[in-house]
């Protein structure tokens, strides 16, 4: 389980900081609930804030990892990352279009 831990602390570190590169290449975030706080935060600002918030909720899957469910919870937001963020970005940077 403290692999999962560290797997999906680090695709959310991945999925923070290859948004912000995206957002600084012009892309927009697609996200629409994000987008509006960045408009009124600021990008910086929203994307800690988030990806603070779901490190705690991933901290706390874990705390609770004795529960199937949460063990399963963590597998599937690990996947989710990998799907959504990680596998676009390097498709998107294999084929040379930031």
């Amino acid at each position: 389980v403290s692999l999962l831990l560290v797997l999906n602390l680090a695709l959310q570190v991945w999925d923070g900081g290859a948004t912000y590169y995206g957002l600084s290449q012009g892309m927009q975030e697609g996200n629409p609930l994000l987008r509006a706080a960045m408009e009124y935060w600021g990008v910086g600002v929203t994307l800690i804030g988030m990806k603070s918030m779901a490190c705690v909720v991933v901290v706390f899957l874990w705390h609770v990892a004795s529960l199937a469910v949460s063990q399963w919870g963590l597998v599937l937001l690990a996947l989710s990352y990998v799907v959504w963020s990680l596998l676009p970005w390097v498709v998107m940077f294999a084929s040379g279009t930031p």
